[in-house]
């Protein structure tokens, strides 16, 4: 009887894992997410409304930087014959980049002339849109004016020119799909260019000139002074100019013209390079936008007249020569002995070319972040608990939305000169990274609340778009509950409850927001502002005059502390009545398959879908990994580590169910 009774456990036990791999895979309310996304963002493109932009953005603090403000970035050039050709990643071309140029290197035939051709005209629109799915950086839409380049018998043959008629129909085409940048041919007439600029609409103009052969004196030469004058004079934004390097010494005589605009008081953001191998090192140097390629690409340089430098080897060159230092990072707490924190940073600092290294630094006391200011190649630091809030009175400066909920988990070093970035509104992402020195003072932020806020967007049904009479439940009354209601109120959460064991820490979570006056982006005109409630016991029903929750956190600890066992962490039965379901965050990692976890899976047939700390401490990854580096953070790889390094301290997690993620890592919401 025993036997058969163990078995009989053991089955059960089977079916029920079975039954959470099938949960968790299977999100059928998500079917209609990726076109929800991809509807919104087409709106908010098209509008141009900045609410909506920025509302979109909001995740990645570089998005909310102009690109020419900030040092070494970097455009992956990818011609539109090429995503024609292959099956080529758009996310990994795009990983670590700053913009997507997309190059229009293929021609009409020779019938169009009133009208970009259906067949190519569908082709890029194909293609723009697939980026646009895939990459969350601007993208430079780029109509190559030389066309037919190829390679004979080992030489290039001479590339013929685009008719003005078929430049200009490919030129309009891209403008109605409204790129953030196009670039205009400085070699077409003022007529032309006048025209293009003129219906430009929200994107920004980029005069571009490519000379085929140097001139006489090479970049001294006045022609390109007249160009950049010209250019200016049309009403571009900025102006990239380049040659091809027939000696080592341009690429000093290219940096000599470059730094020659350096004190003109009014002028445009130049981009200015040399192309071919000989050119290499004036790319490592600009500021602005060079154009990369990415290793699957390397193989087309000469046939397609792409790049030649990938943006790691750039980034390389930047650290190799000295202009850049390698800086040390850390996770700063009073426990910090499991994190998956320092595994994740340290691959994303190794794909990208920087020798950085995060590392954690446990302290009794908040004296031990002493012993990381006072080292000169001091980066910047998570901030773990307790010392989140404790950290702020050592603050010269803080982030609105670290003000905001009133605790930081990310602090970045001031240095000589900083200062002045910070003045008004300014960024800690136009301070200089990378730079080793004296620390004079510290920037607070905070981005825990971006990736509960991501982790909300991932998961809500598009039946459970956030509207004014939508409500939010977090679990719990400290710091990450602090950013978990910030994250609701930012995502347009109207009325959000608490609850805690100690009432006394919801009542004082809940004034703490309720006192300011924030508004959810994009409500500016709104009469109305978020408010905070406290629910004081589990035992009762959800209130009347409410809606039933969709957008629930749960910021409670899943694992045994000191001995005591975990706390059983289920949400009431009756505060789960929403007719269409929701999303359910549970922050801790430690304990993936939690009674909580257990609990909304089991409820998944009603639209409930549930997200754990593998998903949320990526997502806020990504921004911190922006602020201490000031580049683009490789969001493929930083969600493969933390899913392949993960293991659970107490109990029993499945590896199938850990494969399954990582399966379905590609084609992930960005």
């Amino acid at each position: 009887m025993a036997e058969h009774a163990a078995a009989k456990e053991r089955n059960h036990a089977q079916l029920e894992l079975e039954l959470d791999q099938r949960f968790q895979a299977i999100t059928p309310f998500l079917t209609l997410k990726r076109l929800q996304l991809d509807f919104l963002r087409f709106i908010a493109f098209a509008t141009g409304d900045a609410n909506d932009l920025s509302s979109l953005n909001a995740s990645f603090p570089l998005s909310m930087q102009a690109i020419e403000s900030r040092a070494f970035t970097y455009a992956v050039t990818v011609p539109i014959s090429s995503l024609l050709e292959r099956d080529l990643d758009i996310e990994d071309l795009e990983s670590t980049s700053d913009a997507f140029e997309l190059k229009i290197d293929i021609t009409e035939p020779p019938s169009s002339r009133l009208a970009v051709d259906s067949g190519i005209a569908d082709k890029i629109s194909h293609a723009v849109a697939n980026i646009r799915r895939n990459t969350v950086v601007p993208l430079v839409y780029h109509v190559e004016s030389s066309v037919g380049f190829s390679i004979q018998n080992g030489e290039h043959n001479e590339p013929s020119r685009r008719p003005t008629n078929e430049y200009l129909n490919l030129i309009q085409h891209g403008l109605r799909l409204a790129p953030e940048f196009v670039t205009v041919d400085l070699s077409y007439s003022d007529d032309l260019l006048s025209q293009i600029i003129a219906s430009k609409g929200s994107s920004r103009v980029i005069g571009h000139y490519a000379a085929a052969q140097p001139p006489p004196r090479g970049w001294d030469d006045p022609t390109y002074m007249n160009l950049y004058e010209r250019a200016k004079r049309l009403g571009c934004d900025l102006v990239r100019l380049t040659q091809p390097a027939t000696s080592i010494d341009d690429n000093f005589a290219v940096q000599r013209f470059r730094d020659s605009f350096k004190s003109l008081p009014t002028a445009l953001p130049l981009i200015a390079y040399n192309s071919g191998l000989l050119g290499r090192l004036s790319c490592c140097f600009n500021p602005i936008l060079t154009p990369v390629t990415h290793q699957s690409l390397l193989s087309e340089t000469q046939l397609k007249g792409i790049p030649c430098i990938t943006l790691r080897e750039a980034q390389e060159a930047l650290y190799s020569s000295f202009t850049l230092d390698p800086m040390q990072f850390f996770l700063f707490g009073g426990n910090v002995t499991y994190s998956l924190s320092p595994i994740m940073h340290n691959a994303a600092y190794n794909l990208c070319g920087m020798p950085h290294v995060y590392r954690t630094h446990q302290s009794s006391t908040l004296r031990g972040l002493n012993d990381l200011v006072s080292n000169p190649h001091f980066g910047g630091t998570s901030v773990a608990l307790p010392y989140k809030t404790e950290v702020i009175p050592l603050l010269h400066s803080m982030s609105p939305h670290a003000r905001a909920i009133g605790a930081v988990n990310t602090l970045v070093p001031i240095r000589e000169g900083d200062e002045k970035a910070l003045d008004g509104d300014g960024s800690p992402l136009l301070m200089g990274k990378s730079r080793a020195g004296p620390v004079k003072a510290l920037h607070g932020d905070n981005t825990d609340w971006i990736g509960i806020g991501n982790c909300f967007r991932r998961g809500l049904s598009p039946a459970n778009a956030i509207r004014p009479l939508s409500t939010g439940l977090v679990i719990g009354a400290g710091g990450m509950a602090r950013a978990a209601v910030y994250a609701m109120i930012h995502l347009g959460v109207q009325n959000i409850f608490v609850f805690n064991r100690t009432a006394a820490n919801a009542e004082k979570l809940a004034r703490h927001y309720n006192q300011q006056n924030l508004r959810s982006p994009g409500r500016a005109g709104s009469t109305t502002r978020p408010h905070v409630h406290v629910l004081r016991s589990q035992q009762d029903s959800w209130p009347v005059n409410y809606k039933q929750p969709t957008v629930i956190c749960s910021c409670i600890p899943t694992h045994s502390i000191r001995g005591e066992p975990a706390p059983n962490n289920e949400i009431p039965s009756q505060w789960l009545e929403s007719p269409t379901g929701g999303v359910v965050v549970e922050l801790a990692y430690k304990s993936l398959n939690t009674p909580l976890i257990k609990q909304i899976r089991a409820l998944s047939h009603r639209g409930w879908v549930a997200l754990d700390g593998l998903d949320v401490l990526p997502e806020q990854g990504f921004a911190q990994f922006e602020l201490f580096t000031g580049r683009r953070a490789p969001r493929r790889l930083m969600r493969t580590v933390v899913l392949k390094e993960y293991k659970e301290e107490e109990g029993q997690y499945d590896p199938q169910a850990i494969q399954n993620r990582l399966e379905n890592l590609k084609g992930q919401p960005t």
